[in-house]
């Protein structure tokens, strides 16, 4: 059959039979939605609006035209939903995008609920159907994905100077020993796919690639794809003494990409509408009007993954 991939490695992932997709037809992508950040005002901002977060959600835009302007048309999810709804609306796409941006998302109820039904109608589809049904995992999302396996937040550790902040990226594997960028191989672009990127993370903490290769639990979900380079130095004060006292371990950097062992599971810590191939900083000059990078090799980035 045409639209089944040829056993090669990683084997994990050849498993699954895929939907072979015409130039007409663009993929459909289902998006969660979060507990909104903060609270609501009204116009004249002389008042909040009583509502609860448990009630209210919402898709930060920047993720919703980072999937557009690949192609992705997108339906949102809303996490206020019943289990019956959200598992029809997934019957209805070709696969599941997080955001991750709210920090409100791993303490609500609802949202943790939806979160499970979401993982197990994607391993009942990619296990059992045999369907190719990817979930890609964005910012504070991994968080959750690790409360869900049950782990607790000792996990994650906090990223000092890497926190709001650029960086590049350490590639741990060649492109064709991954799933998510197998296709890399094969694009002219590849050698400044990562090497030219600065790559910005916002979030206040994170899991390490000896996190992965220390627990069994998270070892048997997921492998390590790219890091924050230098960001094993988190644990130290950032003075060239401090640096000096220790061997710089590289297991100890902050994981940025990861992909799933068993499942079609794609994680990206850092923020890829924000990644930026040219130099764009409002502090050094407050007149720049436009700080998203939109050159063709910043496009080229997020184009890629979200394809």
């Amino acid at each position: 059959m045409d639209n089944v991939i040829k056993a090669t490695e990683p084997k994990s992932y050849f498993k699954y039979r895929t939907v072979g997709v015409s130039d007409n037809r663009r993929p459909i992508y289902g998006v969660l939605t979060e507990p909104l950040r903060g609270d609501m005002k009204a116009k004249d901002d002389s008042s909040t609006f009583e509502a609860s977060a448990e009630e209210i959600s919402y898709i930060p835009k920047a993720h919703v035209q980072f999937l557009e302007q690949s192609g992705v048309i997108v339906v949102p999810i809303s996490y206020l939903d019943s289990d019956a709804d959200i598992k029809r609306m997934l019957k209805e796409v070709n696969g599941i995008y997080v955001p991750g941006d709210s920090h409100k998302a791993i303490a609500n109820k609802r949202y943790q609920q939806a979160f499970t039904t979401i993982m197990d109608f994607v391993q009942k589809a990619n296990k059992v159907d045999k369907d190719y049904f990817p979930m890609f995992l964005m910012g504070k999302s991994a968080q959750t994905l690790i409360s869900q396996m049950g782990l607790s937040s000792a996990v994650l550790h906090n990223m000092k100077s890497w926190r709001n902040a650029n960086s590049k990226l350490n590639v741990l594997k060649k492109a064709e020993d991954t799933f998510l960028l197998h296709q890399l191989q094969f694009d002219a672009s590849n050698a400044h796919a990562f090497d030219m990127g600065s790559f910005f993370n916002r979030q206040q903490t994170g899991f390490r690639v000896q996190d992965i290769l220390m627990d069994d639990a998270i070892k048997k979900w997921l492998s390590p794809v790219a890091t924050f380079a230098g960001s094993a130095y988190a644990e130290h004060e950032l003075t060239m003494d401090n640096i000096a006292d220790k061997a710089y371990d590289p297991n100890n950097e902050f994981v940025a990409i990861a992909e799933g062992i068993d499942l079609p599971l794609y994680i990206f810590t850092y923020n890829i509408e924000m990644t930026q191939f040219v130099y764009t900083d409002l502090l050094v000059n407050p007149e720049q009007e436009e700080v998203i990078d939109k050159s063709i090799p910043a496009r080229h980035h997020a184009q890629f993954i979200s394809h």
